[in-house]
């Protein structure tokens, strides 16, 4: 038996990650946060048939909920809808630099357009 006080590296439970489609409880969270919305849009605007727009929308939702719990790349322990909520907030927060503006995070060579001259 192993001393109280030694701890194994690798063993934190807490930290664990699920072994069915790897879905962790953040993911879950996401789940609920689009399916809930998605069912109340259809239903308020479909209420008797769905129909194909209808079905047509619900598919959509789901492709926006794969892509939310894809992981982030810029941080692979977090998701795309951590590094998406973060990109709005700062060009909400900050207004000289909007969240697409991708020039401001690669830097770009200067090209100059004048001819050499022989």
């Amino acid at each position: 038996m192993n001393d109280y006080e030694q701890v194994l590296p690798g063993r934190n439970i807490w930290k664990k990650v699920s072994r069915w489609l790897f879905m962790t409880v953040e993911r879950l969270a996401v789940a609920a946060a689009v399916f809930f919305p998605t069912v109340l849009i259809v239903n308020y605007a479909y209420p008797y048939n769905v129909g194909c727009l209808g079905l047509l929308f619900g598919l959509l939702m789901a492709v926006l909920y794969v892509y939310l719990i894809l992981p982030a790349p810029s941080n692979p322990n977090a998701l795309i809808y951590k590094e998406l909520l973060t990109a709005i907030m700062n060009s909400i927060t900050n207004k000289s630099q909007p969240a697409t503006d991708i020039v401001a995070l690669t830097e770009q060579p200067q090209i100059s357009m004048a001819r050499k001259e022989k």
